[in-house]
């Protein structure tokens, strides 16, 4: 008799198994069939734009102006960008050959204390 009452235990745990393995195979099919295609779906997408493209779009506005600006350019600015040019070269010279002249300088001194 507990032979037969554990047989019959053993065999209600294994259909009730099968039974709950087939209800939720059968379940997901369901909802799989419940659901739409994922074609017919409308797909969201999250487009995102960085800081760069929207200052390089500025930057392009703003050599444009540029643009105009210096085609309006007053003749007095040119002659003051042209003597300030000269001017820069002019202080280039002048460091160059206070340079050049403390070189020579130098080297006399060397060779008046060699041949001394």
């Amino acid at each position: 008799m507990l032979r037969q009452a554990l047989f019959t235990n053993a065999r209600a745990i294994r259909s009730a198994a099968v039974a709950t393995r087939t209800s939720s195979v059968l379940r997901t099919q369901a909802q799989l069939a419940a659901r739409p295609a994922l074609a017919s779906l409308p797909v969201r997408t999250t487009r995102w734009y960085t800081a760069e493209a929207n200052k390089e779009g500025e930057k392009k506005e703003g050599e444009e102006a540029k643009a105009e600006e210096k085609e309006v350019e007053d003749p007095l600015k040119k002659k003051l960008e042209a003597k300030e040019k000269e001017v820069i070269d002019l202080k280039v010279r002048k460091i160059l050959s206070r340079h050049t002249h403390t070189s020579l300088m130098k080297r006399r001194a060397n060779l008046v204390v060699l041949t001394g």
